[in-house]
């Protein structure tokens, strides 16, 4: 055990290298309970050792001296346990105090917990993206989290602790990156069994200086990108044109890029139907992840992937065999997209920046 403990140093989702106020506060929790726990164990180990050993029968030893308590040792016994109870229910409640606190100029930020994937809203910057939280650092977040389904637990252990999503319920948790003048990616997971892919359910929270994080909320509050053949009016099956431009005639001479035939594609394969793309035509829908911005996440699959052509390609082709159970699974089956359909969709998503 002990072994296996010492193969987790530097994991990414290590509590004891800490990123964040109500981190640094659990952990600094964390020590001095620790070492009395550890003390604690000593001791008590230790006695029963030596009595075990010092006071074993032997095989010439007769019925032992009956005795009945001992007052001095059972009062040591009873005040020393309350004083060290006394000590870690203080030092418990005054983090608890600390951690409960909601600074007024927080940013707020609501996330929705669904098997098995998050979403993140900024109500503030009217953004919503999924599964790739970024964070200004040095300024305080406050969270409000909510669940479509079943209970989920928010955590992402090197920025605060754990937090369940309760159905029917808003929790709140607040903390605040470390300020830092460079760039971070922290990851994070579901840490409440709540189905068969629970362990696919991760995230990644991207702690950037201020700056990064205002120019990151301007490039999401615009519109996804429109392929050009699209935005100079060539048809793709999306909009119906009655009178096309002599432009639009032109264009529509030309060989469709991937990227023009994803576009197309994603209305023809009913992608809108799960998916929101803010400025694609009536591609509202909030039942899977927001993809207005998709090509510009680190990862795909709720933190599992790296965003990658070919990655994204391996998802669109066969998504149960990547996470067994997800809704898209139960709409596409390998063989329901041919391999030029995939690649203009995943040409389509990757250009979406």
């Amino acid at each position: 055990m002990l072994a296996l403990t010492a193969c987790a140093a530097g994991h990414p989702q290590s509590t004891l290298s800490t990123d964040g106020s109500a981190a640094r506060e659990i952990l600094a929790l964390f020590r001095p309970v620790f070492w009395l726990a550890l003390g604690v164990f000593v001791i008590v180990e230790g006695a029963l050792l030596y009595a075990v050993i010092r006071f074993r029968r032997r095989p010439q030893d007769g019925i032992p001296l009956q005795i009945h308590g001992n007052t001095p040792i059972e009062i040591i016994w009873t005040i020393v346990p309350a004083v060290v109870v006394v000590v870690i229910a203080t030092l418990t409640f005054r983090t608890q105090a600390l951690l409960v606190k909601q600074p007024a100029e927080s940013l707020l930020v609501r996330v929705t917990a669904y098997q098995w994937w998050w979403e993140f809203e900024y109500p503030q910057y009217n953004i919503i993206t999924a599964n790739e939280l970024h964070l200004p650092a040095g300024r305080d977040v406050r969270f409000e989290l909510r669940s479509a389904d079943v209970i989920h637990s928010f955590w992402i252990p090197r920025l605060s602790g754990k937090t369940d999503v309760v159905p029917g319920h808003v929790n709140s948790m607040t903390f605040r990156p470390d300020d830092r003048p460079e760039r971070i990616m922290l990851r994070g997971q579901c840490a409440e069994f709540c189905g068969g892919t629970h362990a696919m359910m991760a995230l990644w929270a991207v702690v950037e200086p201020p700056a990064d994080f205002e120019a990151w909320v301007r490039q999401q509050q615009q519109p996804a990108r429109v392929p050009a053949e699209v935005s100079q009016g060539r048809p793709a099956g999306v909009a119906v044109q009655t009178q096309p431009s002599p432009a639009a005639t032109a264009a529509a001479q030309l060989p469709m890029s991937l990227e023009a035939r994803g576009y197309r594609l994603f209305a023809e394969k009913g992608c809108i139907g799960c998916h929101a793309i803010n400025g694609y035509p009536n591609a509202v829908a909030r039942v899977g992840p927001n993809l207005t911005h998709v090509g510009s996440r680190q990862h795909i699959v709720a933190g599992w992937l790296e965003n990658t052509p070919e990655n994204m390609r391996r998802w669109l082709r066969d998504p149960g065999a990547i996470k067994p159970g997800n809704r898209m699974a139960a709409t596409i089956k390998p063989g329901t997209l041919t391999e030029d359909e995939i690649a203009a969709l995943s040409a389509y998503l990757e250009a979406l920046k």
